[in-house]
C-alpha cells in the first residue's frame, strides 16, 4: 500500500468527490479480479462488515469503507440490502466522519431494531490536537426520510481504566436488558472484553465489568469485534484475539478470528467455555466476523466476516481498490462444535449442473464463477489444483490436497503467479481424521472450501492470471464430482 498523508488519510467524503469517484468506479470494474457473487467495494477499500441484521423484511448490512484508495484511512460505513442473503443491492453512504466524536472514522459495531427503528451502535474513532485518541460508542437511527441521523451525544464514554483501544460494540437484547459487548486492552496490554447494561438503548448505560473467561487472561494483546450468540441451548464467544503466536497449525495468520462454545451468565459476567478457542476459518483471509442480530432461521445464527486482513495487502491495492466479504454461514452446534454450512438460499445462484465421477485424473478450463462438490471421498488420497498453468496442471495454482496417512488437510497458494502475503506463509493445514464431502466456491479472486458438510472451511484470497486457467483433480476411483456454474448476482451500480 502506498503512504498517505494524515491530511489524505483523514478526509471526509464531500459532494465534490462524487465525479472522481466515479471515474474511479468505472476503470474499477475493468479489474479481472472484481467479485461476482461477494461483497466488495465500489472504490477503495473495504475490512470489517458492520451492522448485520434482518429489518423490515430486508437483510441489512455495512462495510467499513476508504473510499478513496486501497488503504486503511478515515473509515465510513457503506450501506447493502438483500432480500435473500445472496442478490445485495447498493444503497449508499450511512455514516461518515463528520462529528466531533468520530472526527477520525467510523468504527465497527453493530444494529438492533429499536422503537421500530434501525439503529446502529458504532465506535468513534475521536483524535485530538495531539493525535491523542478517545474513543466513544455511538448510535445513528434511520429516520423516515430513510437517512441515517447520529445522536447529539455518545452513549459510552471512554473508560480511564483501559487503554485507547476500545471498540466494535456489538449489542445484544438477553431478558429484557440491553447488553453491549465491547473490545478492549488493558493497561497490561491484554486484550479484554467489557459488558455494559441498559434499559434503553440510547441512555444510562452502565459499566457491569469484564468479561471472565477462565483459562484465557493472557490471549493476546487486543480481542476485536466482540460477539456473543446463543444457538438451542448454547452460547457462543465470538472475536478476534490480536497477538496470537503460531503454534503447529494453529494461529498462522497474522491475526486470528475464533470461537468458545460454553454457558454465559450475565448475572455474574463469566462465560464458562466448555470447548477450547477454534479458529473459525482455517484459510488464509477470515477475519472481524460478525453474526446478524433480529435472525429469521430457527436453532441457527447468520454470520458473515471480511476475506481479508488487517496489515496485508492484496494484488488489487494497485487499482484502488481493496476486500471483499466471506459468503453468509448458518451456524449451528454439533458434537461440541461449531458447524458452518454455506447459507440455505445460496442455491439460488446455482446454474447448470453437470454430474459425473472421477474415475482417472480430470482436467478441464474453469470458468468463474463455479461451484464444485465433491462427495463419497471416503478418505481416500485427494489432490486438486484450481486456477492450475495449462502448461504444468499438476503442480500450479492453488493446490488442495488430502493426505490420509497423515491426517493432513492443506492448501497451498504458493505456486500461484501472484503471490500475495508471503511473510505470512503460503501453506494452510488442519488435522482431519475423516474427509468425506467438499463444497468449494469459486470467485474470481477467491476460494471458499466448506468441508464435511461444514465441520471445517477454508477461505482464501487469489488472484490468477489469464494463463492460470485450470482445474486439475486427481482422485482415486468412484469419488462424485457435481460442477455448477453460478450466476452473476453482485451489483456494480455505483450509489454514494
Amino acid at each position: 500500500m502506498k503512504t498517505i498523508t494524515n491530511k489524505e488519510k483523514y478526509r471526509v467524503l464531500e459532494k465534490s468527490d462524487l465525479q472522481s469517484l466515479k471515474d474511479m468506479n468505472e476503470e474499477i470494474k475493468k479489474s479481472k479480479f472484481r467479485q461476482k457473487f461477494h461483497i466488495q467495494p465500489i472504490t477503495g477499500l473495504l475490512n470489517d462488515p458492520n451492522g448485520f441484521c434482518f429489518f423490515d423484511d430486508e437483510w441489512h448490512i455495512f462495510y467499513q469503507w476508504f473510499p478513496f484508495g486501497a488503504m486503511h484511512g478515515a473509515k465510513n460505513w457503506y450501506h447493502m440490502t438483500s432480500d435473500d442473503l445472496v442478490s445485495w443491492k447498493n444503497k449508499g453512504l450511512a455514516l461518515k466522519p463528520d462529528t466531533v466524536f468520530d472526527n477520525r472514522g467510523v468504527y465497527s459495531g453493530s444494529a438492533i431494531i429499536y422503537d421500530n427503528k434501525l439503529n446502529l451502535i458504532y465506535t468513534g474513532n475521536h483524535k485530538d490536537e495531539r493525535d491523542i485518541r478517545h474513543p466513544y460508542q455511538c448510535v445513528a437511527v434511520l429516520e423516515d426520510n430513510k437517512k441515517f441521523v447520529k445522536k447529539d451525544e455518545p452513549i459510552i464514554n471512554m473508560s480511564q481504566d483501559y487503554t485507547e483501544h476500545q471498540r466494535d460494540p456489538k449489542i445484544m437484547y438477553v431478558d429484557n436488558k440491553y447488553y453491549i459487548i465491547l473490545g478492549v486492552q488493558d493497561k497490561n496490554l491484554k486484550g479484554r472484553a467489557l459488558i455494559y447494561v441498559s434499559d434503553d438503548i440510547y441512555n444510562n448505560w452502565k459499566l457491569l465489568g469484564e468479561l471472565k473467561v477462565k483459562g484465557y487472561e493472557d490471549f493476546g494483546y487486543m480481542w476485536e469485534c466482540p460477539d456473543i450468540i446463543k444457538i438451542e441451548d448454547k452460547y457462543v464467544l465470538i472475536f478476534s484475539p490480536q497477538g496470537l503466536q503460531a503454534n503447529g497449525y494453529k494461529y498462522n495468520n497474522i491475526h486470528q478470528n475464533g470461537y468458545i462454545i460454553g454457558e454465559m451468565n450475565f448475572e455474574t459476567l463469566e462465560f464458562i467455555p466448555e470447548s477450547e478457542f477454534e479458529e473459525l476459518d482455517g484459510g488464509f483471509d477470515f477475519y472481524a466476523s460478525q453474526s446478524a442480530n433480529q435472525n429469521i432461521y430457527e436453532n441457527t445464527a447468520v454470520l458473515i466476516a471480511w476475506m481479508g486482513l488487517p496489515d496485508s495487502s492484496y494484488t488489487t491495492d494497485d487499482e484502488n481498490w481493496s476486500g471483499c466479504l466471506t459468503l453468509p454461514r448458518e451456524l449451528s452446534i454439533k458434537n461440541g462444535k461449531l458447524v458452518q454450512k454455506p447459507a440455505r438460499n445460496l442455491k439460488i445462484l446455482r446454474d447448470d449442473v453437470i454430474t459425473s465421477h472421477i474415475s482417472k485424473d480430470y482436467l478441464q478450463k474453469i470458468e468463474t464463477p463455479l461451484e464444485i462438490k465433491l462427495d463419497n471421498i471416503n478418505s481416500k488420497n485427494l489432490e486438486i489444483n484450481i486456477f492450475s498453468d495449462k502448461n504444468n496442471s499438476s503442480n500450479s495454482g492453488f493446490k488442495i490436497s488430502f493426505d490420509n496417512k497423515k491426517c493432513e488437510f492443506t492448501i497451498d497458494r504458493g505456486s500461484l503467479s501472484n503471490k500475495i502475503n508471503t511473510n505470512q506463509g503460503s501453506t494452510r493445514t488442519i488435522k482431519l481424521n475423516v474427509l468425506d464431502k467438499l463444497d468449494i466456491f469459486i470467485d474470481n479472486s477467491s476460494i471458499e472450501i466448506f468441508i464435511n458438510d461444514g465441520e471445517y472451511t477454508m477461505t482464501s484470497r487469489v488472484f490468477p492470471t489469464d494463463e492460470e486457467c485450470m482445474l486439475y483433480i486427481k482422485a482415486e476411483d468412484n469419488i462424485k464430482l457435481e460442477m455448477c456454474r453460478l450466476k452473476e448476482l453482485m451489483n456494480e451500480e455505483f450509489i454514494i
